[in-house]
């Protein structure tokens, strides 16, 4: 009895571990691309929201209180569009650093389907669009009174008159 107890308990701790693992992986990604795309750093409360987006809709709430507090919702729902009566296939919470606390799962769905969905989803975003590629910084082009001052500099230093 006690080593089917072992066995059960540590498939627990497995599947919690898993659970928090691809939580951490979902949050990270999407909190990194909100504050990318809307850098507040005030301590004011905000709630973000992506609904019908490639099967999924999100909402994240962040700063819930002066000390944290953040919420992620999550709904699956592919070939339809998000209603409010859709269940959550996940739902958690934090206070502070998801890598540091403790995260508590209120609702996570353990069908494979959306979790894989969700991970193809991230790579997708994560990876540059085919045919894409990444350009050199334009040239800042230099006033008329940045070249003169430039000009000065080259022949102080040419005369020795100060040192790089």
């Amino acid at each position: 009895m006690t080593a089917k107890k072992d066995g059960e308990a540590a498939r627990r701790a497995r599947e919690k571990i898993l659970k928090t693992r691809l939580v951490k992986k979902i949050v990270s990604f999407f909190k990194a691309t909100i504050e990318k795309a809307s850098p507040s750093r005030c301590a004011a409360r905000a709630m973000y929201e992506l609904l019908n987006f490639n099967g999924f809709s999100f909402r994240f709430e962040m700063k819930q209180t002066m000390l944290g507090g953040y919420a992620v919702h999550i709904w699956y729902h592919p070939g339809s569009e998000y209603t409010k009566e859709l269940p959550m296939v996940l739902d958690a919470w934090w206070q502070f650093d998801i890598e540091n606390c403790q995260l508590k799962l209120n609702t996570f769905d353990a069908d494979q389907a959306w979790q894989q969905e969700i991970l193809e989803l991230i790579n997708r975003l994560r990876k540059p669009a085919v045919g894409v590629h990444r350009t050199a910084p334009a040239q800042r082009v230099l006033t008329k009174y940045e070249e003169e001052q430039r000009e000065r500099n080259r022949i102080r230093r040419e005369k020795g008159l100060y040192a790089l």
